[in-house]
Protein backbone atom coordinates (compact mmCIF):
# COMPACT_ATOMS: atom_id res chain seq x y z
CA UNK A 1 0.00 0.00 0.00
CA UNK A 2 1.16 3.55 -0.93
CA UNK A 3 2.90 5.76 1.90
CA UNK A 4 0.44 8.86 1.75
CA UNK A 5 0.56 12.24 3.52
CA UNK A 6 -2.71 13.62 5.38
CA UNK A 7 -2.62 16.69 7.66
CA UNK A 8 -3.65 16.72 11.33
CA UNK A 9 -5.98 19.62 12.73
CA UNK A 10 -6.66 20.25 15.41
CA UNK A 11 -8.35 17.88 17.87
CA UNK A 12 -10.23 17.77 20.91
CA UNK A 13 -11.15 14.33 22.31
CA UNK A 14 -7.49 12.34 20.72
CA UNK A 15 -6.21 11.89 17.19
CA UNK A 16 -9.98 10.10 16.35
CA UNK A 17 -12.12 13.29 16.77
CA UNK A 18 -12.07 15.71 14.44
CA UNK A 19 -12.44 19.43 15.98
CA UNK A 20 -14.96 21.96 14.73
CA UNK A 21 -11.63 24.47 13.77
CA UNK A 22 -9.84 24.02 10.52
CA UNK A 23 -6.63 25.36 11.41
CA UNK A 24 -4.03 22.44 10.70
CA UNK A 25 -2.38 21.83 14.30
CA UNK A 26 0.75 24.01 14.22
CA UNK A 27 2.95 25.63 16.32
CA UNK A 28 4.32 29.39 15.23
CA UNK A 29 7.14 31.44 16.90
CA UNK A 30 7.45 35.17 15.92
CA UNK A 31 10.56 35.75 14.35
CA UNK A 32 10.29 39.22 15.45
CA UNK A 33 10.57 38.04 19.26
CA UNK A 34 12.98 35.40 19.01
CA UNK A 35 16.27 35.12 16.97
CA UNK A 36 17.05 31.34 16.44
CA UNK A 37 14.09 28.61 16.85
CA UNK A 38 15.25 24.66 17.37
CA UNK A 39 12.82 21.94 17.72
CA UNK A 40 13.41 18.54 19.40
CA UNK A 41 10.99 15.80 18.58
CA UNK A 42 11.48 13.47 21.59
CA UNK A 43 10.82 9.18 21.47
CA UNK A 44 8.76 9.74 24.66
CA UNK A 45 6.44 11.60 22.14
CA UNK A 46 7.43 15.18 23.85
CA UNK A 47 8.49 17.88 21.64
CA UNK A 48 10.58 20.93 22.91
CA UNK A 49 11.35 24.03 21.21
CA UNK A 50 14.28 25.82 21.92
CA UNK A 51 14.10 29.86 21.60
CA UNK A 52 16.52 32.56 21.42
CA UNK A 53 15.09 35.79 22.55
CA UNK A 54 16.41 38.87 20.89
CA UNK A 55 16.21 40.62 24.75
CA UNK A 56 19.97 39.61 26.44
CA UNK A 57 20.28 39.93 30.20
CA UNK A 58 22.97 40.39 32.91
CA UNK A 59 22.95 36.71 33.25
CA UNK A 60 23.66 35.88 29.49
CA UNK A 61 22.06 34.89 26.45
CA UNK A 62 18.39 34.30 26.72
CA UNK A 63 16.30 31.52 25.66
CA UNK A 64 13.47 30.18 26.45
CA UNK A 65 12.78 25.93 26.78
CA UNK A 66 8.99 25.02 26.36
CA UNK A 67 7.95 21.08 26.30
CA UNK A 68 4.67 20.20 24.28
CA UNK A 69 2.98 17.06 24.55
CA UNK A 70 1.68 14.33 21.25
CA UNK A 71 -1.17 17.09 20.99
CA UNK A 72 1.35 19.98 20.47
CA UNK A 73 -0.13 21.36 23.87
CA UNK A 74 2.48 23.37 26.02
CA UNK A 75 3.35 21.72 29.02
CA UNK A 76 6.28 24.24 30.46
CA UNK A 77 8.47 26.70 29.64
CA UNK A 78 11.52 27.37 31.39
CA UNK A 79 14.34 30.49 30.87
CA UNK A 80 17.82 29.35 29.65
CA UNK A 81 20.74 31.72 30.14
CA UNK A 82 23.87 30.92 28.13
CA UNK A 83 27.13 32.37 26.89
CA UNK A 84 26.75 34.45 24.02
CA UNK A 85 27.09 32.80 20.39
CA UNK A 86 26.08 29.15 22.03
CA UNK A 87 23.83 27.28 19.98
CA UNK A 88 22.42 23.92 20.93
CA UNK A 89 24.68 21.14 19.20
CA UNK A 90 23.65 17.73 20.71
CA UNK A 91 20.83 15.94 23.30
CA UNK A 92 20.23 12.94 24.80
CA UNK A 93 17.25 11.12 25.60
CA UNK A 94 18.19 9.15 28.83
CA UNK A 95 14.45 6.85 29.69
CA UNK A 96 11.09 8.72 29.29
CA UNK A 97 11.67 11.40 32.17
CA UNK A 98 15.36 12.66 31.58
CA UNK A 99 16.62 14.51 28.61
CA UNK A 100 20.26 16.00 28.92
CA UNK A 101 21.03 18.76 26.31
CA UNK A 102 24.31 20.10 25.45
CA UNK A 103 25.05 23.92 23.91
CA UNK A 104 28.08 25.12 22.68
CA UNK A 105 29.86 27.34 19.81
CA UNK A 106 29.31 26.14 16.50
CA UNK A 107 32.17 23.08 15.81
CA UNK A 108 32.79 23.05 19.12
CA UNK A 109 35.12 26.17 19.01
CA UNK A 110 37.52 26.87 22.29
CA UNK A 111 36.32 24.10 23.78
CA UNK A 112 33.40 25.51 25.86
CA UNK A 113 30.03 24.01 26.80
CA UNK A 114 26.74 24.09 28.55
CA UNK A 115 25.24 21.12 29.89
CA UNK A 116 21.17 20.71 30.56
CA UNK A 117 19.38 17.71 32.58
CA UNK A 118 15.47 18.36 32.44
CA UNK A 119 13.03 16.02 34.11
CA UNK A 120 10.05 16.09 32.83
CA UNK A 121 8.03 14.16 35.58
CA UNK A 122 9.47 16.71 37.99
CA UNK A 123 9.57 20.36 35.64
CA UNK A 124 13.73 20.10 37.72
CA UNK A 125 16.38 21.59 36.04
CA UNK A 126 19.78 21.29 36.04
CA UNK A 127 23.04 22.73 34.44
CA UNK A 128 26.98 22.63 34.71
CA UNK A 129 28.96 25.42 32.53
CA UNK A 130 32.67 23.94 31.64
CA UNK A 131 34.69 27.16 30.58
CA UNK A 132 37.39 25.75 27.24
CA UNK A 133 40.83 26.09 26.80
CA UNK A 134 42.57 27.67 23.54
CA UNK A 135 43.51 24.65 22.19
CA UNK A 136 40.23 22.29 23.54
CA UNK A 137 37.71 21.63 20.98
CA UNK A 138 34.10 20.20 22.13
CA UNK A 139 32.75 17.70 19.45
CA UNK A 140 30.28 15.25 20.90
CA UNK A 141 29.05 13.50 23.85
CA UNK A 142 27.15 10.84 25.35
CA UNK A 143 25.37 9.58 28.32
CA UNK A 144 25.75 6.06 30.58
CA UNK A 145 23.95 5.77 33.69
CA UNK A 146 24.83 8.61 35.84
CA UNK A 147 28.36 9.41 33.91
CA UNK A 148 27.97 12.27 30.97
CA UNK A 149 31.17 11.42 28.67
CA UNK A 150 31.98 14.29 27.26
CA UNK A 151 34.37 13.72 23.52
CA UNK A 152 36.68 16.36 22.17
CA UNK A 153 40.24 17.50 21.20
CA UNK A 154 42.52 18.43 24.09
CA UNK A 155 39.82 17.72 26.44
CA UNK A 156 42.50 17.02 29.50
CA UNK A 157 43.39 20.88 29.80
CA UNK A 158 39.64 21.67 31.31
CA UNK A 159 39.23 18.02 32.89
CA UNK A 160 39.90 19.84 36.31
CA UNK A 161 36.49 21.22 36.40
CA UNK A 162 34.49 18.15 36.06
CA UNK A 163 35.65 17.10 39.24
CA UNK A 164 32.51 18.83 40.88
CA UNK A 165 31.64 16.92 44.11
CA UNK A 166 28.14 19.22 44.26
CA UNK A 167 26.99 17.86 41.39
CA UNK A 168 23.03 16.59 42.07
CA UNK A 169 21.89 12.70 41.09
CA UNK A 170 25.36 11.51 41.48
CA UNK A 171 26.47 12.63 38.06
CA UNK A 172 29.86 12.44 36.87
CA UNK A 173 31.49 13.82 33.85
CA UNK A 174 33.93 12.04 32.45
CA UNK A 175 36.15 12.04 29.26
CA UNK A 176 38.61 9.85 27.34
CA UNK A 177 41.86 11.93 26.43
CA UNK A 178 41.94 11.33 22.75
CA UNK A 179 45.05 11.34 21.06
CA UNK A 180 46.12 14.18 19.02
CA UNK A 181 44.50 14.24 15.24
CA UNK A 182 41.68 12.54 16.21
CA UNK A 183 38.43 12.68 14.29
CA UNK A 184 35.57 11.04 16.36
CA UNK A 185 33.84 8.54 13.55
CA UNK A 186 30.60 7.71 15.30
CA UNK A 187 29.39 7.05 18.98
CA UNK A 188 26.77 5.69 20.64
CA UNK A 189 25.68 5.03 24.67
CA UNK A 190 24.32 1.49 25.25
CA UNK A 191 21.98 1.72 28.48
CA UNK A 192 21.62 -1.91 28.99
CA UNK A 193 25.03 -2.74 29.62
CA UNK A 194 26.01 0.93 30.81
CA UNK A 195 28.62 1.49 28.71
CA UNK A 196 29.54 3.63 25.83
CA UNK A 197 31.33 2.83 22.19
CA UNK A 198 33.33 5.17 20.52
CA UNK A 199 34.80 5.26 17.20
CA UNK A 200 38.00 7.06 16.75
CA UNK A 201 40.44 7.72 13.45
CA UNK A 202 43.75 9.01 14.21
CA UNK A 203 45.21 10.69 10.85
CA UNK A 204 48.50 11.02 11.36
CA UNK A 205 51.33 10.13 13.61
CA UNK A 206 52.63 6.98 15.18
CA UNK A 207 49.10 5.98 16.43
CA UNK A 208 47.74 6.56 13.02
CA UNK A 209 44.51 4.06 12.69
CA UNK A 210 41.06 3.20 13.51
CA UNK A 211 40.45 2.51 17.24
CA UNK A 212 37.61 1.56 19.56
CA UNK A 213 37.09 3.09 23.03
CA UNK A 214 34.34 1.86 25.28
CA UNK A 215 33.95 3.14 28.54
CA UNK A 216 31.99 1.17 31.09
CA UNK A 217 29.52 2.55 33.50
CA UNK A 218 29.94 0.51 36.24
CA UNK A 219 33.92 0.44 36.57
CA UNK A 220 34.59 3.84 35.32
CA UNK A 221 36.67 1.21 33.12
CA UNK A 222 38.10 2.96 29.19
CA UNK A 223 38.92 -0.41 27.10
CA UNK A 224 41.18 1.25 24.02
CA UNK A 225 41.71 -1.38 21.28
CA UNK A 226 42.90 -0.73 17.77
CA UNK A 227 40.68 -2.38 15.16
CA UNK A 228 42.26 -3.74 11.77
CA UNK A 229 41.06 -2.67 8.31
CA UNK A 230 41.89 -2.63 5.10
CA UNK A 231 45.11 -0.71 4.87
CA UNK A 232 43.83 1.76 1.60
CA UNK A 233 40.79 2.50 3.23
CA UNK A 234 40.50 6.38 4.84
CA UNK A 235 37.04 6.21 6.40
CA UNK A 236 34.89 9.86 6.15
CA UNK A 237 32.16 9.64 8.36
CA UNK A 238 29.89 6.69 10.11
CA UNK A 239 27.33 5.61 12.13
CA UNK A 240 26.59 2.85 14.49
CA UNK A 241 23.92 0.38 14.77
CA UNK A 242 23.09 -2.95 17.06
CA UNK A 243 22.74 -5.78 15.27
CA UNK A 244 20.52 -9.01 16.17
CA UNK A 245 22.71 -11.05 17.99
CA UNK A 246 23.88 -7.90 20.12
CA UNK A 247 27.22 -6.51 18.22
CA UNK A 248 27.51 -3.65 16.85
CA UNK A 249 27.86 -2.41 13.02
CA UNK A 250 29.90 0.16 12.14
CA UNK A 251 28.42 1.71 8.62
CA UNK A 252 30.01 4.45 6.32
CA UNK A 253 31.77 5.70 3.73
CA UNK A 254 35.21 5.73 2.56
CA UNK A 255 37.47 6.98 -0.20
CA UNK A 256 41.30 6.20 -0.79
CA UNK A 257 42.79 9.31 0.27
CA UNK A 258 45.03 7.44 2.49
CA UNK A 259 48.07 9.86 3.63
CA UNK A 260 46.72 12.91 2.20
CA UNK A 261 46.11 16.14 3.93
CA UNK A 262 42.36 16.33 2.90
CA UNK A 263 39.78 17.85 5.44
CA UNK A 264 36.65 15.47 6.15
CA UNK A 265 34.15 18.48 5.04
CA UNK A 266 36.58 18.63 1.21
CA UNK A 267 37.26 14.73 1.30
CA UNK A 268 34.61 12.52 -1.08
CA UNK A 269 34.04 9.21 -1.03
CA UNK A 270 33.95 6.00 -3.34
CA UNK A 271 32.15 3.81 -1.55
CA UNK A 272 30.80 2.04 1.99
CA UNK A 273 31.87 0.51 4.47
CA UNK A 274 30.51 -2.19 7.07
CA UNK A 275 32.31 -4.06 10.03
CA UNK A 276 31.48 -6.24 12.49
CA UNK A 277 32.32 -5.10 16.15
CA UNK A 278 32.73 -8.25 18.25
CA UNK A 279 34.89 -8.08 21.18
CA UNK A 280 36.13 -4.90 20.71
CA UNK A 281 37.57 -5.74 17.13
CA UNK A 282 36.16 -6.40 13.86
CA UNK A 283 35.03 -9.99 12.63
CA UNK A 284 34.75 -8.95 9.33
CA UNK A 285 35.21 -5.23 7.45
CA UNK A 286 33.64 -4.94 3.89
CA UNK A 287 33.98 -2.11 1.39
CA UNK A 288 31.55 -1.67 -1.62
CA UNK A 289 32.68 0.74 -4.20
CA UNK A 290 29.92 3.16 -5.65
CA UNK A 291 30.37 2.22 -9.24
CA UNK A 292 29.29 -1.00 -8.31
CA UNK A 293 26.07 0.16 -7.18
CA UNK A 294 23.22 -1.16 -9.52
CA UNK A 295 21.19 2.23 -9.85
CA UNK A 296 24.07 4.76 -8.92
CA UNK A 297 23.95 5.63 -12.22
CA UNK A 298 20.54 7.37 -11.59
CA UNK A 299 22.23 9.88 -9.76
CA UNK A 300 24.57 11.31 -12.14
CA UNK A 301 24.13 13.50 -15.45
CA UNK A 302 23.59 12.34 -18.60
CA UNK A 303 27.40 13.76 -19.53
CA UNK A 304 28.95 11.68 -16.22
CA UNK A 305 27.37 8.65 -17.56
CA UNK A 306 28.21 9.06 -21.57
CA UNK A 307 31.89 9.54 -19.90
CA UNK A 308 31.93 6.84 -17.67
CA UNK A 309 31.01 4.21 -20.19
CA UNK A 310 32.93 5.48 -22.69
CA UNK A 311 36.31 4.59 -20.39
CA UNK A 312 34.30 1.06 -19.37
CA UNK A 313 33.90 0.49 -23.11
CA UNK A 314 37.90 1.35 -23.78
CA UNK A 315 38.52 -0.74 -20.27
CA UNK A 316 39.67 1.93 -18.39
CA UNK A 317 39.42 2.07 -14.52
CA UNK A 318 36.02 3.36 -13.80
CA UNK A 319 35.05 4.92 -10.05
CA UNK A 320 32.43 7.21 -9.58
CA UNK A 321 32.79 9.84 -6.12
CA UNK A 322 30.36 11.75 -4.46
CA UNK A 323 31.04 14.71 -1.37
CA UNK A 324 28.85 12.83 1.23
CA UNK A 325 27.02 13.18 4.27
CA UNK A 326 26.12 9.69 6.19
CA UNK A 327 23.02 10.27 8.37
CA UNK A 328 23.88 9.73 12.10
CA UNK A 329 21.07 6.71 12.68
CA UNK A 330 21.25 3.56 10.42
CA UNK A 331 17.99 1.08 11.14
CA UNK A 332 16.86 -1.99 10.58
CA UNK A 333 14.46 -3.66 8.44
CA UNK A 334 13.33 -7.95 8.19
CA UNK A 335 17.03 -8.38 9.19
CA UNK A 336 18.64 -6.08 6.80
CA UNK A 337 20.53 -3.01 7.89
CA UNK A 338 19.94 0.04 5.96
CA UNK A 339 21.62 3.37 5.81
CA UNK A 340 21.46 6.13 4.04
CA UNK A 341 24.07 8.90 2.92
CA UNK A 342 23.06 12.17 1.26
CA UNK A 343 25.36 13.07 -1.83
CA UNK A 344 26.41 17.27 -1.86
CA UNK A 345 28.46 20.06 -2.80
CA UNK A 346 29.47 23.88 -2.12
CA UNK A 347 27.81 26.08 -3.96
CA UNK A 348 29.31 29.56 -4.82
CA UNK A 349 28.28 33.17 -7.30
CA UNK A 350 30.98 35.91 -7.59
CA UNK A 351 30.19 39.38 -6.95
CA UNK A 352 32.05 42.37 -8.70
CA UNK A 353 33.53 44.89 -6.14
CA UNK A 354 35.48 47.99 -6.10
CA UNK A 355 39.44 48.47 -4.24
CA UNK A 356 39.78 52.06 -2.99
CA UNK A 357 41.56 53.42 -6.14
CA UNK A 358 38.89 52.10 -8.08
CA UNK A 359 39.44 48.70 -9.69
CA UNK A 360 37.35 46.32 -10.06
CA UNK A 361 37.83 42.82 -8.46
CA UNK A 362 35.32 39.82 -7.83
CA UNK A 363 34.52 38.08 -4.69
CA UNK A 364 33.24 34.53 -4.18
CA UNK A 365 30.28 34.53 -2.10
CA UNK A 366 29.50 31.02 -0.31
CA UNK A 367 25.98 30.10 -0.52
CA UNK A 368 25.55 26.79 1.13
CA UNK A 369 26.00 23.11 0.45
CA UNK A 370 23.55 21.82 -2.17
CA UNK A 371 21.78 18.30 -1.39
CA UNK A 372 21.74 16.54 -4.77
CA UNK A 373 20.40 13.22 -4.21
CA UNK A 374 19.90 10.48 -0.84
CA UNK A 375 21.48 7.34 -1.80
CA UNK A 376 20.39 4.03 0.44
CA UNK A 377 22.13 1.08 0.97
CA UNK A 378 21.06 -2.42 2.72
CA UNK A 379 23.36 -5.50 3.75
CA UNK A 380 22.52 -8.47 5.68
CA UNK A 381 24.38 -10.13 8.93
CA UNK A 382 27.45 -11.09 6.69
CA UNK A 383 27.88 -7.62 5.38
CA UNK A 384 27.12 -8.04 1.80
CA UNK A 385 24.96 -5.77 0.34
CA UNK A 386 21.39 -6.63 -0.45
CA UNK A 387 20.42 -3.29 -2.95
CA UNK A 388 20.87 0.04 -3.52
CA UNK A 389 18.41 3.20 -4.37
CA UNK A 390 18.60 6.54 -4.47
CA UNK A 391 16.20 10.18 -4.56
CA UNK A 392 17.29 13.05 -6.32
CA UNK A 393 16.79 16.15 -3.96
CA UNK A 394 18.22 19.32 -6.18
CA UNK A 395 16.11 21.96 -4.27
CA UNK A 396 17.92 21.98 -1.34
CA UNK A 397 20.36 24.35 0.16
CA UNK A 398 21.49 25.06 3.49
CA UNK A 399 24.49 26.88 5.31
CA UNK A 400 25.60 23.76 6.85
CA UNK A 401 26.21 21.26 6.14
CA UNK A 402 22.97 18.68 7.75
CA UNK A 403 20.84 15.83 7.17
CA UNK A 404 17.82 17.11 4.59
CA UNK A 405 16.11 13.92 3.47
CA UNK A 406 14.47 12.16 5.91
CA UNK A 407 14.39 7.79 5.49
CA UNK A 408 11.95 5.48 7.27
CA UNK A 409 10.17 2.21 7.05
CA UNK A 410 6.63 1.47 5.45
CA UNK A 411 6.01 -2.00 6.33
CA UNK A 412 8.42 -5.32 6.09
CA UNK A 413 9.89 -4.17 2.90
CA UNK A 414 9.45 -0.69 1.36
CA UNK A 415 11.27 2.37 2.43
CA UNK A 416 9.99 5.85 2.25
CA UNK A 417 12.99 9.34 1.59
CA UNK A 418 11.18 12.16 1.78
CA UNK A 419 12.21 15.94 2.04
CA UNK A 420 10.43 19.11 2.83
CA UNK A 421 10.85 22.13 0.25
CA UNK A 422 8.34 25.29 -0.67
CA UNK A 423 5.69 24.31 0.67
CA UNK A 424 5.58 20.78 -0.09
CA UNK A 425 6.79 17.37 0.96
CA UNK A 426 8.75 15.16 -1.76
CA UNK A 427 8.75 11.52 -1.03
CA UNK A 428 9.80 8.37 -3.53
CA UNK A 429 9.23 4.55 -2.28
CA UNK A 430 11.19 1.73 -2.86
CA UNK A 431 11.35 -2.00 -2.08
CA UNK A 432 15.12 -2.97 -2.26
CA UNK A 433 16.34 -2.10 -5.96
CA UNK A 434 12.53 -1.31 -7.61
CA UNK A 435 10.48 1.59 -7.22
CA UNK A 436 7.09 1.00 -5.72
CA UNK A 437 5.84 4.90 -6.06
CA UNK A 438 8.17 7.39 -8.51
CA UNK A 439 8.56 10.62 -6.75
CA UNK A 440 5.87 12.76 -5.85
CA UNK A 441 5.09 16.35 -4.71
CA UNK A 442 2.19 16.69 -1.88
CA UNK A 443 1.08 20.16 -1.36
CA UNK A 444 1.34 21.33 2.24
CA UNK A 445 -1.39 24.59 3.28
CA UNK A 446 -0.92 26.76 6.60
CA UNK A 447 -3.66 28.08 8.46
CA UNK A 448 -7.29 28.10 6.39
CA UNK A 449 -7.85 31.07 3.72
CA UNK A 450 -3.98 32.24 4.45
CA UNK A 451 -1.24 33.20 1.98
CA UNK A 452 1.94 31.74 2.22
CA UNK A 453 3.82 34.56 0.94
CA UNK A 454 7.45 33.05 0.75
CA UNK A 455 9.21 30.13 2.92
CA UNK A 456 12.41 29.19 3.44
CA UNK A 457 14.73 26.17 5.49
CA UNK A 458 11.90 23.57 5.18
CA UNK A 459 12.65 20.17 6.81
CA UNK A 460 10.47 17.25 8.17
CA UNK A 461 11.16 14.76 10.40
CA UNK A 462 10.12 11.68 12.37
CA UNK A 463 8.22 12.33 15.72
CA UNK A 464 6.68 8.96 16.84
CA UNK A 465 4.73 6.10 14.88
CA UNK A 466 3.22 7.51 11.99
CA UNK A 467 3.23 11.16 12.76
CA UNK A 468 6.20 13.52 11.21
CA UNK A 469 6.85 17.10 12.17
CA UNK A 470 7.31 19.96 9.64
CA UNK A 471 9.15 22.86 10.06
CA UNK A 472 10.78 26.27 8.27
CA UNK A 473 10.79 29.47 7.94
CA UNK A 474 7.39 31.69 6.61
CA UNK A 475 5.96 35.29 6.01
CA UNK A 476 2.44 34.87 5.62
CA UNK A 477 -0.31 37.05 4.77
CA UNK A 478 -2.99 36.82 7.27
CA UNK A 479 -6.88 37.23 7.67
CA UNK A 480 -5.87 40.20 9.44
CA UNK A 481 -4.29 42.10 6.29
CA UNK A 482 -0.73 41.68 8.09
CA UNK A 483 2.09 39.77 7.43
CA UNK A 484 3.95 37.91 9.85
CA UNK A 485 7.09 36.37 10.05
CA UNK A 486 7.33 32.95 11.76
CA UNK A 487 8.90 29.91 12.49
CA UNK A 488 6.31 27.22 12.18
CA UNK A 489 6.15 23.82 12.85
CA UNK A 490 3.38 21.32 11.62
CA UNK A 491 2.09 17.83 12.28
CA UNK A 492 1.66 15.48 9.89
CA UNK A 493 1.08 11.89 9.49
CA UNK A 494 2.11 8.90 6.63
CA UNK A 495 -0.34 5.83 6.82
Amino acid sequence: MRAFLFYIFILLFGFNLLAQNNNPMRIEVSSRKFEEVYGLALDNKSFIVVKHNNRNSSKGEDWVFEVYNSFLEKNNTTSLFLPRYFVPVEYRLQGDSIIYMCFAEPNGKRGSFMLYRYNFDTGLIWSKYVKGSRKSVFINFEVVGDKIVILGENIEEIIPQFADSKMPFGIKIVSPILPKYSEVIASMSIDDNRKAIIIVEIDKGNQKGLYYYQYRNMHDELIKTKLDKKSNVNIVDGSLVESDDGSLLLMGTYNYNEGKDVSRERAVANGTFIGKLENANFSFFKTNEYVDYKNIYGTLSAQQQKQLKQRASKGKQVSVAFKMLTHKKAFKQKGLYVMAAETYYPEYHYENNFDSRGYMYQQQVFDGYRTTNCIISAYNDDGDMVWDNFMHSGEIIELSLQENILVFTDGDSNVVMAYYYDGAVYSKTVSGNDIVYKKSEDKIETVLNETIISEQYGRIEHWYGEYFLLSGHQTIFGLNGKKRKVYFFNLISFE
